[in-house]
């Protein structure tokens, strides 16, 4: 294969046990006619060379707003503010990447950063064979079509499909399952660093939720990623994932590695969100859910955003917000009361890695 394909050398000056991509104070919003709706809230956070990072949280927190942000791919009329830099593993300078221009932009979504969305067959076009996506994906990129195609015949395989059949079949043709493998394959066509997957496993049933995260486990190892997790399935990522952020009222509650954090949550939140997985093994009076609703976009409350949910809140959680504070070594919570808050909700299940 070309250099196009060739592995990139990892640069030795120690960036690359480091971040790859790092957001700072990054916050998105829409205009309305009621007020900006903010969808994403000063949240900072770095990603680093080689990790899962889930990023967890009940739907509306922000997560897919982070996962946009991350390629600066927010739509329009959404605007984004705060920095996205992205480091790149063979060295040279580090990108800004919101900085760059519509087409810096469309070379880097593929080439460095790469993103699954949800919906597997709503991301193909439906009047083009699965194989004329990965061809038109290489000449948008100008690389040579016959030597990526024989790529996406290897990629193919590797999501456990077959070539000579996926490559002819039109997207309606696939199941479920096969469509978001087909997606995922495409996905790495580029030889991205980063691969990035929103509600990766949506309306897949409970074993292909599974096979799937078992395979991007396989791919990260094969082809050297680092990648980036989005769902409200706390339960099922924390299965592959190195560190989890757990996400409430578009800012990040909690940040620690997956042990820490399914083992001794420190934010009442994430104890709550635990708590509320699905068991099939409970009792119907066993299941609990986190009683009240998200804020609305328009009217988050003054202070920590979850007090209006939290047993614990007094005046101090009305009236301000805490930082991510440190728990213990790489693990942080937004939280005043962390120890209170392992007194007060017990977990009701153990979760396991």
């Amino acid at each position: 294969m070309s250099s196009q394909y060739t592995r990139r050398e990892t640069r030795d000056d120690g960036q690359s046990a480091h971040n790859v991509l790092e957001i700072s104070n990054a916050s998105v919003a829409f205009a309305m006619e009621r007020g900006d709706a903010r969808v994403l809230d000063d949240v900072s956070i770095n990603v680093r060379r080689g990790e899962v990072l889930g990023v967890v949280g009940e739907s509306g927190s922000g997560k897919s707003m982070l996962a946009d942000s991350m390629l600066d791919a927010i739509d329009s009329p959404g605007t984004l503010t705060g920095d996205v830099t992205f480091h790149p593993p063979e060295g040279g300078d580090p990108i800004a990447v919101n900085q760059l221009s519509k087409e810096e932009l469309r070379q880097f979504r593929w080439e460095r950063v790469s993103m699954v969305v949800q919906g597997a067959l709503d991301s193909f076009n439906p009047t083009l064979s699965i194989g004329e996506h990965f061809v038109e994906t290489l000449r948008a990129h100008d690389y040579d079509v016959a030597e990526g195609m024989e790529r996406a015949r290897q990629l193919i395989s590797d999501v456990h499909l077959e070539p000579d059949r996926i490559l002819d079949a039109y997207p309606y043709e696939l199941s479920g399952g096969m469509t978001q493998r087909a997606l995922i394959a495409l996905s790495l066509l580029l030889d991205p660093d980063v691969l990035v997957m929103d509600e990766p496993t949506a309306a897949l049933d409970l074993l292909m939720q599974q096979s799937i995260l078992k395979l991007l486990s396989e791919l990260k190892d094969e082809y050297d990623l680092t990648i980036v997790i989005v769902t409200h399935d706390l339960s099922h990522v924390a299965r592959i994932s190195d560190r989890l952020a757990v996400m409430y009222a578009f800012e990040i509650l909690e940040l620690g590695p997956v042990g820490d954090i399914v083992a001794n949550p420190s934010h009442p939140y994430t104890r709550e969100l635990l708590n509320s997985i699905p068991d099939i093994d409970a009792d119907l009076d066993e299941m609990a859910s986190i009683e009240g609703t998200s804020p609305d976009p328009l009217n988050v409350p003054r202070g920590c955003s979850y007090h209006t949910r939290c047993p614990l809140a007094d005046e101090q959680c009305r009236e301000t917000n805490p930082d991510l504070f440190e728990v213990s070594g790489d693990h942080s919570a937004a939280c005043f009361y962390t120890d209170e808050a392992r007194e007060t909700i017990p977990l009701k299940k153990e979760v396991t890695k």
